[in-house]
């Protein structure tokens, strides 16, 4: 070529420049910088190694707190990157370079069987920095374009990209380069192209960048608009899911996009939203979180929920502190309310606010007295807390044992299955298990229970009570007494927390008021006697049962008014501080008094889970009882109830209908024809009489036994109502539902009225 003027080789060398020379196809002229840099990225050696970072970053990163939880994962792809904790301080031998290296820090893919994972570098959690520091490590002639494109790439990173450019990329690049320029590709190619470099740039080439940070681009609507292939999805303010759940419990985790089912997010910080963009669950902006799925208008605040993290990494919790999802340091997904993860887990129980003031002190004291049931054995539960304690005489306990000691409650053979059992779903629901997690104010070894049960088979209330002819009464003192002494040798405190009372089978010939004035004659007594010798300025709860089968001695075919059921509720009634745990209709039974094994591990089971409620938590806790009782007009009765965990539902499968779910209706020519009992809505129960109601009518719910036939849920006398209570009982199965008092009230009645 001839001389034209100024050679380019005397030519001052330049730090930076904004456009280049250049010539195509013997034409000459001005090439952009940026054009140029996009030409070296649109094929060639570089174009081919974002294509590898693309399929690489189409993989989630992976967090691991150890090597070995690294080490024991098989990759999903060659490239996929991961990330060991630096709480990790150990090190290894690296299974693709032999060198050793330390455990913490981040790893690329070498293969996908298990372990195949080489150390890259000791940055990521352990040496991250901020996206403002990055920018301003930033130099050379492409920061410009770095800051826009890459927002906080390494200084490595861009002398990287610049070393690309001086060592001036094959002849098939440039071709390519030009074919592009060529072909006039649009600002939405041009854009995507930059977004490629944006946003699939590695660990290795974009030290800076928080491992968190490197995620896949997922937006709702193209990727799965009917959720067929996921379960559910986490979205923020812009409507972007944030985190998905495929319908394999795996978890994917996205970038902000595009709005999707809020137009404004006006209260909202972020959603989890489910199919057709139901929002089940709101954090708004004031930091608490409602659910407006059906979790009711209560809220909490996410600060309020969690503890020490010591296991997981992210709970999702309800107001009542039950575990709704977890994901756990060696990254496991968990669903504890369903079987995504291919395990069954019992149900939380619900969690109400307290209301009575609780008193728990260092040795907890829980006394059970009565006739068989109290002593007789069941299935057992195995030992929820060893830490726990019984008196070395044995849980059920006599006046002559009197050189006892303090042992572990594991130490000794459960023979009393009710307080045994009781005892063991107390303490499961305090410390909670692997489905949800421990009462908020629980700590290790915090509440000690200790047991005892007095119990003579076949007594009577009166041979039960103070001075009877069984000596039981005298035998739950001593066993009072032997815990004040055994505390005090300790330098400890006790106080008598419950006092369960499981008897009336023996009473069944007794009215009502007869059986109610002795039971709480018995009941001042020992509320006197407990006193003085613990010391205890607050009251302890009694809990008790009403028998299902006390007309089994009547004559057969008789209609039998259960009696003892009525003045158990009715004492109730009169004193809040006694508890109806449970009717025992609903408990198999294995003959016309005593339920089965399985129904005495039931109502323990039962029985502890309302220990938990009212004596551990101080909730207001009441059984399903009648409220009010209205009369509508001269055939139509409606019934609303206290429910602890509504809805009411007429429970047919699990309690065998004696006919009209178990209500009655009299007056004073007879029992009314009911024509029909309905659910009207969650708490409230219609009946509808075939002819109109008379004078001085009453309503009964399983008041009635038939003459001859024992209890139980297909021959005692019941009802088919209950609630809808989550719990399940400490051997994974059970249901805790909370069955209907046995009652009979005249029409109308309010409560307390």
């Amino acid at each position: 070529m001839p001389d034209a003027g100024a050679r380019t080789i005397d030519l001052p060398s330049l730090a930076n420049a904004e456009d280049l020379l250049g010539h195509n196809g013997g034409t000459l002229g001005v090439l952009p910088r940026d054009t140029l840099a996009l030409l070296l990225l649109a094929s060639g050696a570089l174009a081919d190694r974002l294509a590898e970072l693309d399929r690489a970053t189409s993989y989630a990163s992976v967090l691991r707190p150890t090597w070995t939880a690294l080490a024991a994962l098989a990759p999903e792809a060659i490239g996929q990157q991961a990330e060991v904790s630096p709480e990790d301080t150990g090190s290894h031998t690296d299974p693709q370079t032999s060198e050793t290296v330390n455990n913490a820090g981040r790893y690329t893919a070498f293969g996908t069987s298990a372990g195949q994972w080489t150390w890259v570098d000791g940055g990521g959690l352990g040496a991250k920095l901020s996206i403002s520091g990055a920018l301003q490590e930033l130099s050379g002639p492409l920061a410009g374009t770095a800051r826009t494109n890459l927002g906080a790439a390494s200084q490595a990173a861009m002398d990287a990209a610049e070393a690309a450019i001086a060592t001036k990329a094959s002849q098939a690049a440039m071709s390519a380069a030009e074919a592009a320029i060529a072909t006039k590709a649009g600002q939405d190619d041009l854009d995507a192209l930059t977004g490629v470099v944006g946003g699939k740039a590695d660990a290795a080439a974009v030290q800076a960048l928080d491992v968190r940070t490197e995620s896949i681009e997922m937006r709702i609507q193209t990727l799965d608009p009917d959720f067929a292939g996921f379960s559910y999805a986490v979205a923020d303010a812009d409507g972007t899911a944030l985190v998905i759940y495929d319908l394999e419990g795996q978890l994917v985790i996205s970038e902000p996009d595009e709005d999707v089912f809020d137009p404004d997010f006006s209260e909202a910080i972020w959603a989890v939203v489910g199919q057709n963009d139901l929002v089940a669950q709101l954090l708004r902006r004031d930091g608490s979180m409602a659910f407006p799925g059906g979790m009711g208008t209560d809220t909490y605040r996410v600060t309020d929920i969690d503890g020490d993290f010591s296991e997981n990494v992210l709970t999702v919790v309800d107001r009542d502190d039950k575990v709704l999802q977890r994901i756990d340091r060696a990254g496991n997904v968990y669903f504890p309310a369903s079987d995504q993860d291919g395990s069954s887990k019992p149900a939380p129980t619900v969690r109400r606010p307290r209301v009575h003031e609780t008193l728990a002190l260092d040795i907890n004291h829980h006394v059970m007295n009565g006739q068989s049931n109290s002593i007789g054995s069941a299935t057992y539960l195995p030992v929820s807390d060893p830490q726990d304690v019984a008196f070395s005489g044995g849980i059920f306990l006599q006046a002559e044992e009197t050189a006892n000691t303090l042992v572990g409650i594991g130490t000794v053979t459960p023979e009393q299955g009710i307080i045994w059992n009781a005892i063991q779903q107390m303490k499961f629901l305090i410390q909670g298990s692997d489905d949800y997690s421990a009462d908020e104010d629980y700590e290790a070894g915090d509440y000690v229970i200790l047991p005892s049960s007095h119990g003579t088979s076949g007594a009577s209330i009166a041979n039960l009570s103070k001075g009877g002819s069984t000596g039981s009464y005298e035998d739950a003192l001593h066993g009072v007494d032997e815990a004040v002494r055994l505390a005090a040798a300790e330098g400890k405190a006790t106080a008598v927390q419950s006092l369960s009372w499981v008897q009336g089978e023996s009473d069944r010939y007794d009215t009502a008021a007869e059986y109610k004035t002795k039971l709480q004659a018995m009941l001042a007594d020992y509320r006197a006697d407990i006193a003085a010798r613990t010391g205890q300025s607050h009251d302890f709860i009694v809990l008790i049962y009403q028998p299902s089968g006390n007309q089994y001695s009547f004559p057969t075919g008789e209609l039998v008014p259960n009696t003892i059921a009525q003045a158990i509720f009715e004492a109730s009634e009169e004193d809040p501080r006694i508890i109806i745990a449970a009717p025992m209709y609903q408990a198999p039974h294995a003959d016309a008094l005593h339920p089965t094994s399985a129904g005495k591990q039931l109502v323990g089971m039962q029985w502890g889970k309302v220990l938990y409620k009212r004596v551990y938590r101080g909730e207001d806790w009441r059984p399903v009882e009648p409220r009010r009782i209205t009369k509508h007009s001269a055939r139509v009765i409606t019934i609303k109830f206290h429910v602890p965990e509504a809805p009411l539902l007429f429970d047919t499968t699990n309690v065998v209908d004696p006919g009209d779910y178990g209500f009655t209706v009299e007056d004073d020519s007879g029992f009314v024809s009911i024509a029909s009992v309905d659910l009207i809505n969650s708490d409230t129960v219609r009946i509808t009489t075939s002819t109109d109601i008379g004078t001085n009518p009453k309503l009964g719910y399983a008041y009635y036994g038939i003459g001859g036939n024992g209890g139980g849920p297909i021959t005692g006398a019941r009802g088919c109502l209950r609630d809808s209570d989550p719990t399940v009982g400490a051997d994974g199965s059970t249901n805790l539902w909370n069955w209907a008092e046995t009652f009979q009230k005249p029409i109308p009645y309010v409560k307390g009225a």
